[in-house]
Parts: C-alpha cells; structure tokens; sequence
C-alpha cells in the first residue's frame, strides 16, 4: 500500500464545515420539534437559522468549487463496476476480501457511493436548503408560490432532515471499514490515503 494525496484542502474543509452545520442543524432542530429541550426553544430557531444560512452559503460555494474545479465529475452516477462494489458490501467486506475499486485522485469513490453522493449533492440537499427557506419565509411563499398551507413543507424538510440523518449514520459506519479502524477518518483529516 501506498499513502496518496486524495483530499485537497477545500475538499476536507468542506467536510467538516457541512459535518459541523448539519450537526448543529440537527440537535437545533429536534428542540425545535420539542424533543428535548437543550437550548430553549427560541435560541434554538435562532441557532438553526443561522446554522441554515451558513449552510446555504457553503452549498452554493461547493457547488460553484464542484463546476470551475472539475470535481463535480467525481460525483457523476454510473453503473460501470456496480454488481462488483454491492457484492463487495454485501459479502466481500465480511471476508475481508479486496475492495474492488482503487481510489485515485481522479476517481476517489466507487459507483454506490457515486449514485449516492449525486442524489445527495445535487437533490436532496438543495431540496432541504430551499424547503428551509420557504419555512422560514411562509409568507413570501404564500405570496410568490401561491402556497396555502406550510405543513407540507415542513413536513418535507423534516422527512429530509431523516434522511441525511439515516445517511450520516451510514457514512460514520462505512468510515470504519477501511484497512484500520481509522484511516478513511485519518484520510479526510490529512488529506492522504493508504491505497
């Protein structure tokens, strides 16, 4: 094995800036739906704005990286190697066999990961940034979209929220899975890799 330079500084920064917003967001936003109460309800709208806001902002940034980089191709879906990558998380991982795909700077993620990071990046993110901003602006809302009743927003943007829950409990799983408990983590801290 070989210790490559796989995450360039934007790359890991963008990591831990979105791992620290949807971390916030999330403990903001289960106070808000009166699940517990950590910050009192008020500061935790206020929080969550905020958090949404700085979120919004490093969304539209990573996007606008992702186009004038190059690096929106690393999360372009395909089909090519997938039969090889679900056999490999379904049984190969379990026998420790070789993980099918080699990463390079080129091509870091495999074709599930590549379907995923898409639907996430360019769907459900954005879906949640704006489902957001229509909740916290209803009024314009109702003005500009003619939208009579916000429960279906919100209901939307805490469906989401589910979702990138259900995916962040995956991605902390699937982080351990490397040659060490630790290396992918290791990875996305120093930018480089055993491969």
């Amino acid at each position: 094995m070989e210790k490559i330079k796989l995450y360039g500084n934007y790359e890991r920064y963008w990591h831990w800036a979105q791992f620290g917003a949807i971390s916030t967001l999330t403990v903001t936003g289960f106070e808000i739906h009166s699940s517990y109460e950590l910050l009192g309800y008020e500061n935790a709208v206020n929080i969550h704005n905020i958090a949404g806001w700085g979120y919004s902002i490093l969304l539209i940034f990573t996007i606008f990286w992702m186009i004038v980089s190059g690096m929106y191709k690393q999360f372009l879906p395909t089909t090519k190697g997938i039969d090889k990558q679900f056999r490999f998380y379904s049984m190969g991982i379990m026998k420790k066999e070789p993980h099918p795909m080699k990463k390079t700077p080129e091509n870091k993620m495999n074709p599930i990961q590549r379907l995923t990071y898409f639907g996430l990046m360019w769907f459900l993110l954005p879906l949640q940034v704006v489902t957001g901003i229509l909740y916290l602006y209803v009024n314009i809302a109702k003005d500009i979209f003619g939208v009579q009743s916000i429960e279906w927003i919100a209901l939307l943007h805490t469906l989401m929220a589910f979702m990138i829950i259900v995916f962040v409990i995956i991605h902390v799983y699937m982080i351990t899975t490397g040659h060490t408990l630790t290396a992918y983590l290791e990875g996305m801290i120093t930018g480089k890799e055993k491969v």
